[in-house]
This record gives C-alpha cells, sequence and structure tokens, in this order.
C-alpha cells in the first residue's frame, strides 16, 4: 500500500503497517514511512492499541535507550525488544511526518 503525502493514516491501517513491520523484521528490511501524517495531541488515534500499549510499557521499563534530537524536528532512540532497533522520528508543526525503524 503506498500513501500519497495528504492522506492520513487510519486506525485500520495500523494493522496493515504491523503485518507490514513483521514481514520487514523477518528478512531484516530496515524500512522508512515518510507519507505520514499523525497529529501529536491525536497520535494515540492513529495508532493500534497493542502498539501504544508496548511501547509504553518498553518506556516505563527503561527499554528505550539514548533519544536525543539528532537535527531540527528530527528524534532518534533505540529501543530493547526481541533485538534492539533504532527509531526514528520527523515532526514538524507538531505532526509526525516520517519515521523509520
Amino acid at each position: 500500500m503506498i500513501l500519497t503525502k495528504n492522506e492520513q493514516v487510519q486506525k485500520p491501517v495500523s494493522l496493515e503497517i504491523e503485518a507490514y513491520h513483521a514481514e520487514c523484521k523477518k528478512h531484516n528490511v530496515k524500512h522508512q514511512i515518510t507519507a505520514m501524517q499523525i497529529p501529536l495531541n491525536r497520535f494515540d488515534e492513529y495508532i493500534d492499541d497493542t502498539i501504544l500499549k508496548r511501547g509504553l510499557e518498553y518506556f516505563r521499563k527503561g527499554k528505550v535507550h539514548e533519544p536525543e534530537e539528532t537535527g531540527p524536528g528530527e528524534y532518534e532512540a533505540i529501543v530493547e525488544g526481541t533485538e534492539d532497533y533504532t527509531v526514528r522520528l520527523v515532526v514538524a508543526n507538531e505532526v509526525v511526518t516520517e519515521h523509520d525503524f
């Protein structure tokens, strides 16, 4: 599935994204999604509840390491999951416009 720059991800789509992430991980493929437009104040409306809960649990258990701002509006952290991986977000005008992991 390809999203245009103006499309916003709806919650059901996040299940497709989760399946895509799992397939990428299975084949050791790093990927980047740049078409997302997720307002920070409505983030929970766009991301699947399971993913949100897992992310919060990782954060609370101290599994998110070395968070830093790598450039204007660009953030990166190492996450300790089954295997360590890096998450990168780009935020502009209170909107997540890009992420990769």
